[in-house]
């Protein structure tokens, strides 16, 4: 007879090496089979939630012990939560005075699924959707011998261990060049970024655009163009040295639509770099993804052609973000664009989602109001509640330069709390309004799309305005 029990005890972590499977026995008349021959199991963390559920699939146990009665015990039990790590779930046979019968070990990998995102100036990303943890980052020129210690520094920003500072690993090419490779653990996955560094550089060369970078737009029904940009004066201290000026593109060649790093690198008649300088190429495709869905309009599509507006939600129960709904966008180059939603509580019951869709060069946003906590069953009672209970506003001019006239009205109260919200949800303004006319300054605000949101008691009013 064999009954199963569950023992708790304390998450043990092992290392990448040490997945080999070992079995202690004692009477070796209790086996277990786990049906993944690898002998481990992985799980990927929940959406914005460094850790996840875990149910695993059982192993099938054969008892030969002479019909003695046999408990089964384990350290984990079947769905409970695992923050991200590696653990080790073990599983032991005992008959009645606890002697160990059997033991087999099974290993449980809980993944973050995101890799550390390398932070600097002039990282670039390569490959990143099928290589999201390799990144390229600037050249660098030393003065001198090659020296660890006069590196730049980097982090990693990761979803869970937060802050990643960058492990320098380097292999010389030659006695001028050293590739440096920045590691950037977060203990589960691993995020890495180049940079070749040449020593003994004189840098006597020095180039000098007429600004940082350049922006184009994409040819009518083209996802690229062909870029010509205004090339650098180039400064020769080289004491009469002749030097020879390279570049990684062409003028007039044809790019599509991404950001890209021009570099220009001078080099003497022995092959040593004496100067090397960056610019930037943009090239847009001019066009902002368009949010499909039903009851979905755009609001000023010639000013501000990237916002548009979305149906009010109902959620029965408690806010759920997984009981929004899905939207998508159309893009003329990268096609079907997911909208990721951003969420700004504005009370209890009310929040503001904002869905993102990003073609990697333009992004376009929907607003939805979601309510909660709505009771369907009488929601024909709730819908004339909201008719007797809401603030009447209009606000005028709109689109405002810097200042407008909020207009309110409501028979049930006569002074109302103002919260103005950027796109991002980040509150811009407060004041106390009251019926009739309000001024409201927007000198300060940057130019875009923001919220205003009027409460009085359990009345309230949303209205979206444009600033010039």
């Amino acid at each position: 007879m064999i009954k199963f029990l569950l023992q708790a005890s304390a998450a043990m972590l092992f290392t990448l090496a040490s997945l080999t499977s070992t079995t202690l026995i004692a009477q070796d008349c209790v086996t277990f089979e786990f049906p993944n021959e690898s002998g481990e199991a992985t799980f990927n963390s929940d959406i914005d939630v460094c850790g996840t559920n875990v149910t695993w699939e059982e192993p099938t146990v054969t008892e030969d012990c002479g019909g003695i009665e046999v408990s089964i015990v384990t350290n984990y039990e079947q769905g409970q939560f695992f923050e991200a790590g590696f653990y080790t779930l073990t599983y032991q046979a005992f008959d009645e005075n606890e002697v160990l019968l059997g033991q087999s070990e099974f290993y449980l990998d809980v993944f973050d699924n995101l890799v550390p995102v390398v932070q600097g100036e002039d990282v670039t990303q390569e490959n990143p959707i099928d290589f999201p943890q390799y990144f390229d980052g600037p050249d660098v020129l030393l003065s001198g011998e090659f020296s660890v210690y006069e590196l730049p520094n980097y982090t990693a920003l990761d979803n869970c261990a937060g802050e990643v500072d960058g492990i320098v690993e380097y292999t010389e090419l030659d006695d001028n060049t050293t590739l440096v490779t920045y590691i950037f653990s977060d203990g589960i996955q691993a995020s890495e970024l180049e940079v070749l560094v040449y020593s003994n550089v004189l840098n006597c060369v020095v180039f000098e655009f007429p600004s940082g970078e350049e922006t184009f737009n994409s040819d009518a029904d083209m996802c690229g163009t062909n870029v010509t940009w205004e090339e650098p004066t180039v400064t020769n201290n080289c004491e009469g040295t002749e030097v020879t000026i390279v570049t990684n593109f062409d003028q007039g060649q044809y790019f599509e639509v991404g950001f890209y790093t021009l570099i220009y690198q001078a080099f003497d008649a022995d092959g040593l770099l004496v100067g090397q300088s960056e610019f930037y190429l943009d090239v847009f495709d001019n066009l902002v993804p368009v949010v499909q869905g039903e009851d979905v309009t755009q609001d000023n599509p010639i000013d501000f052609p990237q916002y548009f507006d979305g149906p009010d939600v109902l959620l029965e129960g408690d806010y759920d973000v997984a009981l929004l709904p899905s939207y998508i966008a159309l893009d003329n180059c990268a096609g079907e664009v997911d909208g990721v939603p951003e969420v700004v509580e504005l009370d209890a019951d009310t929040r503001l989602v904002t869905y993102i869709f990003s073609d990697g060069t333009q992004a376009s946003e929907l607003e939805i109001l979601v309510y909660s906590n709505v009771d369907f069953s009488s929601i024909a009672d709730v819908l004339l509640s909201n008719v007797q209970e809401n603030i009447g506003m209009s606000i005028f001019p709109n689109p405002m330069t810097d200042q407008a006239t909020v207009k309110l009205n409501s028979q049930f109260s006569n002074n109302y709390s103002v919260t103005v919200y950027s796109m991002t949800g980040k509150v811009v303004y407060t004041d106390v309004f009251v019926n009739g006319d309000n001024q409201l300054n927007a000198g300060f605000l940057s130019s875009g799309m923001y919220t205003i949101h009027v409460t009085s008691g359990a009345s309230s009013s949303i209205e979206r305005f444009i600033k010039k």
